[in-house]
C-alpha cells in the first residue's frame, strides 16, 4: 500500500505540473490579447484528474487512520499525517470553492506538490536508493571544504 502510495502522490506531483503548465500558458496568452479564452478541455480533464488525486488522498488518509487507529495522531509519523490532512482539507476547500484567490490556489498546489517530499520516507523501501542517498550525503561534507579551498585559491591569485 505504500508503495502505492509513493506512486500516486508522484503521478499527483505530474498532474499538477502540467494544469500549473497549462493554467499559466492560458493566463499569459490572456495578458497578451486581453481576451480571457473559455476553459480548455484539458484544463477540464485535469481538474477532473484532480478530483480523482483528491478521493485517493481521502481514502488513504483514512486508510491509514483505520490502520493504525492512536498511532495516527501519537506515533512516529503524526507529522506527516497531520501535513495529509491539511492538504486534504485545504484542497476540498479550494476544489469547493467557486472563486479563490490566485496566489493563495497557488500556495495550495505548492502544498500539494510539497507531499512529494513524503518520497523521503519511502527510501528505506529501496536498498540501493538508500545506500546512493547515503553516499550522497557523506560526500556533502567533502564537496563543501571542496569548494571552500577553491574559492581560497581563487582569492589569492586573484590579489
Amino acid at each position: 500500500f505504500s508503495r502505492l502510495s509513493l506512486l500516486m502522490t508522484l503521478a499527483n506531483c505530474v498532474a499538477i505540473a502540467v494544469d500549473t503548465e497549462l493554467a499559466t500558458t492560458s493566463a499569459f496568452r490572456w495578458a497578451q490579447s486581453g481576451v480571457r479564452e473559455d476553459e480548455t478541455e484539458a484544463q477540464r480533464a485535469f481538474a477532473a484528474v484532480q478530483l480523482l488525486f483528491l478521493v485517493w488522498l481521502f481514502f488513504e488518509i483514512l486508510v491509514h487512520l483505520v490502520g493504525t487507529r492512536s498511532a495516527f495522531f501519537l506515533g512516529e509519523d503524526r507529522q506527516w499525517n497531520f501535513v495529509d490532512c491539511l492538504i486534504l482539507c485545504a484542497t476540498v476547500w479550494t476544489t469547493s470553492a467557486t472563486k479563490v484567490n490566485g496566489s493563495f490556489a497557488r500556495a495550495i498546489r505548492m502544498a500539494r506538490v510539497s507531499r512529494a517530499f513524503r518520497a523521503v520516507h519511502f527510501v528505506q523501501y529501496f536498498e540501493s536508493l538508500q545506500r546512493m542517498v547515503v553516499s550522497m550525503s557523506s560526500v556533502v561534507v567533502s564537496l563543501f571544504w571542496t569548494a571552500c579551498l577553491f574559492f581560497i585559491t581563487f582569492y589569492i591569485v586573484g590579489i
